[in-house]
């Protein structure tokens, strides 16, 4: 009979999971890589999903531009000031935006900076595309340049110099 899993240990676990129980406590694949994280290390995910909305999206290119006062945000959206402050809230919880009280003014400001992991992350994949999308075209220019052109007679379809048809033909036709 197996013992449940939860008695055996962290040595045991390890021998049971093939071996990717790592030392600092995560489950990896291939060395580094994480299947698990801790809480603290979800950065990219909040920023990739405040970049995923295009309410948020147009906020952010607003600020591109300067800073601004949230209700200057506002007012440039058909939704209420309560649905863009919901928007800057996901922004701000991202660290792609700073906000700066003055009195009764809230003024928020861009940080590019927070999008600089995403960036490199999406890096890597543009990369990969890059390569197969250039292996892709070498073998089509490849490709074209050894088959005829639509219309002309192929090897197996030409006539011979006294004007009968070639072997390869000749079968095909009877």
């Amino acid at each position: 009979m197996v013992e449940p899993v939860e008695t055996r240990g962290a040595a045991a676990l390890h021998a049971l999971m093939g071996g990717i129980w790592s030392a600092s406590g995560l489950l990896t694949v291939e060395g580094d890589r994480h299947i698990f994280t801790r809480m603290g290390e979800y950065h990219m995910d909040a920023v990739l999903g405040a970049v995923a909305d295009p309410t948020r999206r147009a906020i952010l290119d607003r600020l591109l531009r300067s800073d601004a006062r949230v209700t200057d945000i506002a007012s440039a959206f058909p939704i209420s000031l309560n649905s863009t402050s919901k928007h800057i809230r996901v922004l701000e919880r991202a660290e792609l935006v700073t906000r700066t009280v003055h009195g009764r003014e809230h003024v928020l400001s861009l940080r590019a900076e927070g999008l600089g992991e995403a960036m490199a992350w999406m890096q890597q994949y543009h990369a990969f595309w890059e390569q197969r999308l250039a292996a892709l075209e070498e073998f089509v220019m490849h490709s074209t340049d050894a088959a005829p052109a639509e219309g002309e007679p192929t090897a197996e379809s030409e006539p011979t110099a006294a004007g009968e048809p070639t072997a390869a033909t000749n079968g095909a036709e009877r």
